[in-house]
């Protein structure tokens, strides 16, 4: 009942203030700078109060921040103030609101250092390079009693100066508040925008200076709260946290233009239950995290406190630098963090740096994209991490990197590294690794890696899927890997299924480029380190490599599973021998210096339909090779021939070709046309019958659409060579789906 009788009172207050229309303007001078003095003060309008801060003689106070003390009253601002004047015109001014007057220690606002407006339409201006001194807490538009109405704007133009120990701009009302013209913000013990429930703030800071010393920058930190900060030609700098959507159900916007922003240690951005936040840093730099241990950026974050779904996004663009600088402990970046939670990080033209830390992205169970385009470089200190969890939670992440490099110096490149679903598409990308690439790396994960035209994968250790999982039964985790094309460097091996139980799944499909595996293992006296292994510890795993087009190298052997441990030992065998492997060539070239059957899968077995095996001469000799196919290691449905070839051993698949069959199904359709159209005119080396080259002259054209045409239903019950006419119509078709295939 006292604060309705208290929000009923300030309401009268307010309602007052909009017809008495009081301005009040600092007459003192540069040479007095006492705030409470009635002399340094003019007014026009009509007023009872002999400064701007004077009223409130009959309220009680009833606490901190709901109401004033007995008066006179130093902190309010009058109610019926419109505008307070406050221009150092010639030479400057400076004013104190710092000194305290009796009567002291009666809550907060009953102290005369702190400056609070609640009344409606209250403009303060600081011009012509003023300074204002506050000793303890500016309030702009206070309303936590929720009477209504309560509306305020604070100014600092021209060169001038505020101080304040802690400002709240919007406290459960309405606010603007704009720095600009070189002026200053400085603050020792915090600053909110937004600062209660159901405030509103608007802040512009342009070509000026804002400095939070100590504490948090809170950004929208009341419940159900809007803030917009909008940050030109300006230095924003905070020695602690800055949160972007702090409060429950709140709405934050941070745009940053060409400036710096400076953050000590942690960036929160979607912090709040149900909290919606977003960033755009624009050709700006953001230094972030300078000292310290445990500090963190979080894009969108719950909590056991904050459980429901958040949302915190991220856009870097335009030429902008943002530095995670900070090389000690407990230091992540964390994209979507826990569950309910949705992250988004845009790196777009530009470029992030995050040093001796990792990134994260749907961190355990949290929703996450990542997106670097546009010739940005992403450097990571450690590993990019996707879904990571212990749990079974399960994340949810989508990484698109294209026309960009991403560097993880020291560490991994993981794809769904818990149990999550993770989906990383590639194109005309560089992923350059210290350690590592993993896709499905344990748990019940599930990781899709597509590596597109122009992309180039270098590995400074190996490359594996369905790493480990010591705890998983029944399903495991699963890898999908489509290269469709690009070039794959692996310093050490490459091992498809390497889990040590779980019954893993991986499926390889390489449509084109090359895959070069072994080029500098580490040292090590194990010999699987330079290998092609398919199959590890798991004898319930399944892996697929499947080889359509391209080539791929082997320094070391091709291992259909593995007889060697960690230490040299022999593989415990930890499944029921369930699993198979499958290595299915259907085109293209498979070079390795050796061919190893490990014997810890049953069912093994290489599939020859099109395209050449070739094994070190010195390894495998033609004998051998014909023994491997008697023996069963060997499948060559369509027929083969063995011969020797330089130093090497060479099993060619004579498989029967129907002219304009692409995808040699035994038939003719649409889906050769297609394939046609998707390499019309194509001209390389690399060219191939499967690509729609049926005159095998290394170029795809008119002629191989003329091929396609004459035998087009071949295989397709119900459908007849067709007409000269339909050969014509049959060539745009084809056509046409070249054009849309390069209006793609």
């Amino acid at each position: 009942m006292i604060r309705r009788v208290i929000a009923f009172v300030l309401s009268l207050a307010m309602a007052g203030a909009a017809q008495a229309a009081v301005t009040w303007d600092w007459t003192g001078g540069a040479s007095t700078t006492d705030w409470y003095t009635p002399g340094n003060w003019s007014f026009t309008g009509t007023t009872s109060y002999t400064q701007p801060s004077e009223q409130y003689d009959t309220v009680p106070a009833i606490d901190v921040i709901d109401a004033p003390a007995s008066g006179p009253n130093y902190a309010y601002i009058n109610s019926d103030i419109t505008a307070i004047n406050i221009n150092g015109t010639p030479s400057g001014v400076t004013v104190d609101k710092t000194v305290e007057l009796p009567p002291f220690g009666i809550g907060d606002h009953g102290q005369s250092s702190y400056l609070v407006t609640g009344g409606v339409n209250c403009t303060m201006t600081l011009d012509n390079a003023a300074t204002l001194n506050v000793g303890n807490t500016l309030w702009l538009a206070e309303d936590v009693l929720g009477a209504g109405g309560v509306t305020g704007q604070l100014n600092v133009l021209g060169g001038s100066t505020l101080n304040a120990d802690i400002l709240r701009i919007g406290h459960g009302g309405t606010a603007t508040f704009n720095v600009t013209g070189g002026s200053a913000v400085n603050t020792g013990n915090g600053c909110d925008f937004a600062s209660a429930t159901k405030g509103v703030a608007t802040v512009n800071i342009t070509n000026s200076a804002f400095s939070n010393t100590a504490v948090q920058a809170k950004i929208a930190a009341g419940e159900e709260s809007t803030a917009i900060v909008n940050l030109t030609n300006s230095v924003f700098s905070t020695g602690d946290f800055l949160q972007v959507g702090f409060g429950v159900k709140s709405h934050a916007e941070m745009y940053v233009t060409n400036s710096t922003v400076n953050v000590a240690e942690r960036l929160v951005v979607g912090r709040g239950s149900e909290a919606n936040a977003y960033i755009k840093v624009d050709n700006s730099t953001l230094n972030l995290a300078t000292v310290g241990d445990g500090n963190r950026i979080y894009l969108g974050i719950a909590t056991a406190s904050n459980p429901g779904e958040s949302t915190g996004a991220m856009d870097i663009l335009n030429g902008s630098t943002v530095n995670f600088g900070v090389v000690g402990e407990s230091n992540y970046v964390l994209v979507g963090s826990e569950l309910n939670s949705n992250g988004i990080l845009n790196i777009d033209n530009s470029s992030m740096n995050i040093l001796g830390t990792d990134l994260n992205i749907g961190h355990r169970g949290g929703k996450a994209q990542l997106n670097v385009t546009g010739g940005s470089t992403l450097l990571i200190g450690r590993d990019l991490n996707s879904s990571q969890d212990t749990t079974a939670t399960g994340g949810l992440a989508t990484i698109n990197i294209s026309d960009s490099t991403v560097t993880t110096t020291t560490g991994k490149f993981r794809v769904s590294s818990g149990y999550g679903t993770v989906t990383a598409n590639l194109t005309n990308a560089t992923i350059n690794t210290g350690m590592e690439v993993r896709v499905a790396e344990s748990g019940q994960s599930v990781g899709y890696l597509n590596i597109h035209n122009g992309t180039t994968i270098n590995c400074g250790l190996d490359f594996e899927t369905c790493t480990f999982d010591t705890t998983a039964t029944g399903i495991g985790s699963r890898a999908y890997v489509h290269m469709y094309n690009g070039d794959v460097n692996i310093d050490g091996y490459m091992c498809l299924s390497r889990e040590v139980k779980g019954g893993a799944y991986t499926e390889f499909i390489m449509d084109d480029g090359t895959v070069d595996i072994g080029l500098a293992p580490a040292p090590d006296p194990e010999e699987f380190l330079d290998n092609l292994i398919l199959g590890w510890f798991d004898t319930d795993a399944e892996a697929n490599l499947t080889i359509n087009g391209g080539r791929m190298t082997v320094a070391g052997a091709i291992r259909m599973g593995n007889e060697f441990d960690w230490d040299g030992g022999a593989v415990p065998l930890t499944g029921s021998d369930l699993g198979k492997l499958r290595l299915t060539i259907d085109g293209g070239v498979l070079e390795a210096a050796d061919y190893v059957d490990a014997g810890t899968f049953t069912d093994h077995l290489i599939i020859m339909n099109d395209g050449e095996l070739r094994l070190l001469g010195s390894a495998v000799s033609e004998t051998e090779m014909l023994a491997l196919i008697t023996g069963g290691d060997i499948s060559c449905p369509n027929g083969y021939t063995i011969y020797t070839d330089g130093d090497y051993t060479v099993l060619e698949a004579t498989a029967p070709k129907t002219p304009g069959d692409a995808d040699r199904d035994g038939d003719v359709d649409a889906d050769d046309a297609r394939r046609l159209a998707e390499n019309w005119l194509r001209s390389d080396m690399s060219v191939q019958w499967r690509h729609g080259d049926f005159n095998d002259d290394g170029r795809v054209d008119d002629l191989d659409a003329s091929i396609l045409a004459a035998n087009w239903g071949t295989g397709v019950e119900g459908v007849g060579v067709p007409e000269p006419g339909s050969v014509a119509l049959l060539l745009g078709l084809v056509a046409g789906l070249a054009l849309w295939r390069r209006s793609r």
